[in-house]
């Protein structure tokens, strides 16, 4: 009987345990706003992004340092290279604050860009077989659209999000175009009209931003693309002449230069969003969530 006894106290306190509630209880509308307005979203995610990007650029440093006499303006493209990798790589890996951190590595990723635009640095190659105009847009839209795609797709329930995703596609409109002309050009060589077209595509996709608050548009990935397909063409430009086969190895630099610095300045421009624009979306989610628990009481 003690045995019995002892045994049925056992499975009471294990009963009683299991139907403990919880320390904390998380109530629904909480929960949504977290997961359609969060405070500071992809805080890791982005760490490891600025991560991965400062060893790319590190790299890219050794190998231009390595070929400084085919460089197009010596070890400057290496230096430069270097120290955005020790910017990104410390911004990476020390606490910095989630906006002071949005702030700094948006500014490496647009200053490598300027200093394309004005061939200096490892993206001095930019102009090589283009034109300034084509290229200043094209950096227009690396340090704008992903971005702008990023934040419409976590905040898909905001309405900013879309004005903000909205302003960026106007801003790509002008590369948008220019390229549309090529890839209808039959003077334009197959590599460029199949560049273009493709150039073309990805920033059209961006439209997607402008469905529904119960999908994110593919913001996450048309964001990726247009920072790949954008890159890709810089080293695809003119390859069928001889002229850019003896300047492929510029051409590559410049690429990956280019996907480093957009990736910068769209992780920081997506966290810059995100860190200004974040408490204004929860408000919003607050309200429309007792708007509807008003309507649900009185039908």
């Amino acid at each position: 009987m003690a045995h019995r006894s002892i045994a049925a106290n056992t499975a009471e306190t294990k009963r009683s345990e299991t139907d403990r509630p919880p320390p904390r209880l998380v109530l629904a509308s909480e929960a949504l706003r977290e997961d359609m307005a969060p405070l500071e979203p992809d805080r890791g995610l982005g760490r490891q992004a600025i991560g991965g990007t400062a060893l790319a650029l590190a790299l890219l440093g050794v190998v231009l340092r390595q070929h400084a006499e085919r460089a197009l303006v010596g070890d400057t493209a290496a230096s430069l290279s270097f120290a955005a990798a020790g910017a990104a790589a410390a911004l990476a890996c020390l606490p910095f604050s989630y906006s002071v951190r949005a702030v700094a590595i948006f500014a490496v990723g647009v200053a490598l860009m300027a200093f394309g635009a004005d061939s200096i640095g490892p993206l001095a190659g930019l102009r090589l077989g283009s034109t300034m105009g084509l290229e200043v847009t094209r950096l227009l839209v690396l340090a704008s659209l992903p971005g702008a795609l990023l934040f419409r797709a976590r905040y898909r329930g905001y309405p900013r999000a879309r004005l903000v995703l909205g302003l960026s596609l106007i801003a790509a409109a002008p590369f948008a175009i220019s390229r549309g002309l090529v890839a209808a050009s039959s003077a334009a060589s197959l590599v460029d009209r199949v560049a273009a077209g493709m150039d073309l595509a990805v920033i059209l996709a961006g439209l997607f931003g402008f469905m529904g608050a119960d999908t994110t548009g593919g913001g996450s990935v048309w964001a990726s693309l247009v920072i790949f397909f954008l890159s890709l063409d810089i080293f695809l430009r003119e390859l069928g002449t001889p002229e850019s086969v003896a300047l492929w190895a510029e051409h590559a630099a410049t690429a990956v230069a280019a996907a480093c610095a957009a990736t910068m300045a769209s992780v920081g421009g997506y966290q810059l969003l995100a860190a200004h624009l974040a408490r204004d979306a929860r408000r919003l989610m607050r309200r429309r969530g007792s708007t509807d628990a008003l309507l649900g009481e009185n039908p």
